[in-house]
């Protein structure tokens, strides 16, 4: 059983979000409206004959937008993105994935996302990158 397509791109919530921003609408694969109100994921559609669509960006897009390493005054911030698991011996455990950025090499300093799509926790930094102005989209 493989990995679902819905499991590998930013939720529609976040594509809505991503789009508002100004992000390029460039990707992979793409929500497609389909009728008053359905959605579904399509692959490589035609931009031209499609009147709504929004990007639906993967993990390695959204990890391609996202900068590795930005400055802000002299501190360094670099892209840590994990899989964690929290009470792993503890009868409340959960896992998920967390993007963050760590601020001259420290954990904790800064704001972290976490999902259980990797492709979410990275499109929500990205969200929050550019409303907080600390990067600029395309």
């Amino acid at each position: 059983m493989g990995m679902k397509i819905e499991d590998q791109v930013c939720s529609l919530e976040f594509a809505k979000k991503l789009k508002k921003l100004g992000v390029e609408q460039d990707s992979f694969f793409y929500w497609v409206e389909i009728g008053e109100h359905d959605l579904r994921l399509e692959f490589n559609i035609d931009k031209d004959a499609t009147s709504s669509y929004l990007s639906a960006f993967t993990v390695s897009e959204l990890g391609e937008m996202l900068p590795k390493i930005f400055y802000i005054d002299e501190d360094r911030y670099a892209l840590k993105n994990g899989w964690v698991i929290k009470n792993r011996y503890m009868s409340n455990e959960s896992e998920f994935w967390i993007t963050t950025y760590l601020i001259n090499g420290e954990p904790d300093y800064f704001k972290h996302f976490e999902s259980e799509k990797e492709a979410d926790a990275r499109a929500e930094m990205l969200i929050y990158l550019i409303e907080n102005k600390l990067i600029e989209v395309n």
